[in-house]
């Protein structure tokens, strides 16, 4: 019997980066909403493996498959490790994120050197289709900006969203852990965070069926095929890269559009468009999807 795994959240993004983690397991990766459960969640533990824990559990007993979740925040030693698991809640959960952050920063602002420690946690929780449970748990230990404009709200959505970005800075290579970003077309473009193919990709082919590309023409039509022998998920909007002296960025697009998961059967093939429009682009740059 094939499994599914399901992942105990509606957040699309999360659900995007979960694929292509676990893309290459062969088999079905969804959403809770997409396998049907939709429970009332009360995340009243005390701990974030427990948090994560009650978020799987209330979706495996509606299902009996195999359900992930994961429960996120973070810490900080000079005010007692607040805001921990109540990060998403921290203030209230209707208090802008420039808000809180800022509140952090300014509660900070006696502390010195190691006195700002911090760390970003996740707890991930699994639960099997027998009831058993299983946690893996990580940190990123750092020291706390000094400006709150260095404070993202990714740290502090725990449960929400997946957490990008925190406003714990690594001890050593910050540089290397944020975002690289340049200006093209008058707008920021961001660093791929896959330069090369993944391997989970070998066994799927595109054909581009428009030869020409101008101001005028922007639809780009293409085939999109699976050779392998398992079924294969991909996010119907996709991301357009250009490539920067120094490796491929992501293009934000000018306005977003509704987007879906679509699986590739194997052995099939589907036709895709994708509108240029959508895009601010150089025609005559080198681009990838």
């Amino acid at each position: 019997m094939k499994h599914r795994i399901i992942f105990a959240t509606g957040n699309a993004g999360k659900m995007r980066e979960i694929r292509l983690i676990l893309g290459d397991l062969g088999c079905d990766i969804l959403s809770m909403k997409e396998a049907g459960a939709d429970p009332e969640i009360v995340e009243n533990g005390k701990s974030f493996g427990e948090n994560a824990e009650i978020k799987a559990r209330a979706v495996w007993e509606c299902t009996g498959d195999i359900v992930l979740a994961d429960d996120s925040g973070l810490e900080v030693d000079y005010i007692g490790g607040e805001p921990g698991i109540y990060s998403a809640r921290y203030m209230g959960e209707d208090t802008s994120y420039d808000i809180k952050n800022r509140n952090i920063i300014e509660r900070l602002k006696n502390a010195k050197g190691e006195e700002r420690a911090a760390r970003f946690i996740c707890n991930i929780a699994a639960v099997l289709p027998d009831g058993r449970v299983v946690h893996t748990e990580a940190s990123m230990e750092g020291i706390a900006e000094d400006s709150s404009e260095e404070v993202t709200a990714g740290a502090m959505d725990a449960g929400n969203g997946l957490a990008e970005e925190d406003n714990a800075a690594p001890a050593s290579e910050t540089e290397s852990q944020n975002e690289q970003t340049k200006d093209y077309c008058g707008k920021t473009v961001y660093l791929a965070k896959q330069q090369e193919v993944p391997d989970m990709l070998e066994n799927i082919t595109t054909l581009v069926n428009c030869p020409v590309l101008d101001e005028e023409n922007t639809i780009l039509y293409l085939t999109i095929g699976n050779t392998g022998e398992d079924d294969f998920q991909y996010w119907s909007q996709c991301e357009l890269e250009v490539w920067l002296v120094d490796g491929w960025y992501r293009i934000p697009l000018e306005q977003q559009e509704e987007g879906e998961w679509i699986t590739l059967k194997a052995g099939m093939a589907v036709d895709e468009e994708v509108d240029l429009a959508l895009y601010q682009i150089d025609c005559s740059a080198k681009y990838r999807l």
